[in-house]
């Protein structure tokens, strides 16, 4: 029997090629291409907070998106002076990339809790039969 596990990884080894194909891709495009990186918190340091103060919010009132997690990890690496802290904020930033190509190609659940409590359910399926989440309203919430 296959564990749901063994797929996750099977799964994340897909997207993994598929990222080095891209790198391919962009390397015969762009041979040797090296550019400056442009980060700083002098520039970027306030969307990093506005950023992060958005993501917080919409956790705390059940509403989080990749969006919100990748608007707040992109400004975060932007935001940092010093080149290991960019790095290690470009490779949560992947990460999260990864989880939420994860969840475009793994079906979500037919209901389910945000940690703050709000509920979600089905509203339908997209063009591609993936399911379509909306929140339920309080008034029709189960408690």
């Amino acid at each position: 029997m296959v564990k749901a596990s063994d797929l996750r990884r099977s799964d994340r080894q897909r997207v993994l090629e598929e990222f080095g194909a891209e790198l391919a891709r962009a390397e015969a495009k762009f041979p040797g291409q090296h550019l400056r990186l442009g980060f700083s918190a002098g520039r970027w340091r306030s969307e990093a907070d506005a950023a992060r103060v958005i993501t917080d919010l919409a956790s705390e009132q059940g509403e989080l998106t990749w969006a919100d997690v990748l608007r707040e990890e992109f400004y975060e690496a932007l935001g940092e002076d010093d080149t290991g802290k960019a790095r290690a904020e470009l490779v949560q930033l992947a990460a999260m990339c990864l989880r939420a190509i994860l969840d475009i190609d793994d079906p979500q659940p037919a209901a389910f809790s945000a940690p703050s409590g709000r509920q979600w359910r089905q509203a339908g399926v997209d063009g591609h039969g993936r399911p379509v989440m909306t929140l339920v309203p309080y008034s029709q919430a189960v408690r």
